[in-house]
């Protein structure tokens, strides 16, 4: 099963039950789209001199796009608590990045992502970050993609 979920923007593989995190208490789910058997391009590093390294995940993809009502919390403040949440859940993280590091308009629009108004994303203000671990199934991979607006963060 992969899963992607936008949380901003996450993603997982494995067979049976997909990744669960816990959001501040202010997120909304915008979007969820599941799809039984289907491929993800999970980025796995920078994009540099016009490529991007990646993989291909292939399985169930569930995508979701969370939006959090707050202007205040930057993408690394979202992004702490979810990072920690999947090292507890034993995901080893494969690949981390924010805004220009990550390649600035290239990266973001090399990813994979749900389409505005339900996910909205700041190309001057993102993070990436892609995880993995060994589930009973299988390998379970998951992606997010945070950014912040004006009003929110996604």
């Amino acid at each position: 099963m992969i899963r992607l979920a936008a949380a901003f923007l996450m993603a997982t593989t494995a067979t049976a039950h997909a990744q669960t995190l816990d959001f501040p208490s202010n997120a909304a789910l915008q979007i969820e789209d599941i799809s039984p058997g289907n491929s993800y391009t999970l980025p796995l590093d920078i994009w540099d001199r016009g490529e991007m390294p990646t993989r291909i995940v292939e399985g169930r993809v569930t995508r979701q796009a969370w939006r959090i009502g707050t202007a205040t919390l930057t993408p690394l403040q979202i992004v702490r608590p979810l990072r920690e949440q999947l090292r507890n859940d034993r995901y080893r993280i494969l690949f981390e990045c924010q805004t220009e590091a990550c390649g600035g308009f290239d990266f973001r629009f090399a990813v994979e992502t749900l389409p505005p108004p339900e996910m909205r994303i700041n190309i001057g203000d993102f993070r990436f970050l892609a995880a993995e671990r060994i589930g009973e199934n299988g390998p379970e991979v998951i992606s997010l993609l945070i950014s912040r607006i004006a009003d929110a963060g996604y």
